[in-house]
């Protein structure tokens, strides 16, 4: 298929449901590649119907919008160290940490002494009246 939207003719495409901005966007470009709407198979689906479609055979091409904050989310997770984070970005952070000990290496307490599973253990309650009571 050419990178020429202009030459698309003939194909089925997935802009999105009705009064979505997929759709919107999809029929701008496809206005500024000089095709209208008329001329042109246009299936209202969007997502994970749009992808459906294309991996089924049924659309030939679609179009997918991501919210302008996905670039910078991106580069803020995977391409901008922090600071706070040892320069490190977010993504290596979790990577690190994941690959260490688990998810929170030093979380639990270590025991005092290697033989603390044998060793008594004892509780101490209070009753009504104050008095301490010790169950082992």
């Amino acid at each position: 298929m050419t990178a020429n939207a202009g030459l698309w003719r003939g194909l089925r495409r997935a802009i999105g449901p009705e009064g979505s901005g997929t759709r919107a966007a999809a029929l701008e470009f496809l206005a500024a590649s000089g095709l209208t709407p008329e001329a042109l198979t246009l299936l209202p689906l969007g997502g994970p119907a749009a992808a459906e479609a294309l991996h089924a055979g049924t659309a030939d091409v679609g179009f997918f919008v991501a919210p302008l904050t996905a670039l910078w989310r991106y580069d803020y997770n995977n391409v901008r160290p922090h600071y706070s984070l040892g320069n490190q970005t977010p993504a290596e952070a979790r990577r690190a940490l994941e690959q260490s000990e688990g998810s929170a290496p030093g979380a639990l307490a270590r025991p005092e002494t290697e033989d603390y599973q044998t060793q008594r253990l004892s509780l101490r309650t209070r009753d009504d009246r104050g008095q301490v009571n010790r169950i082992t």
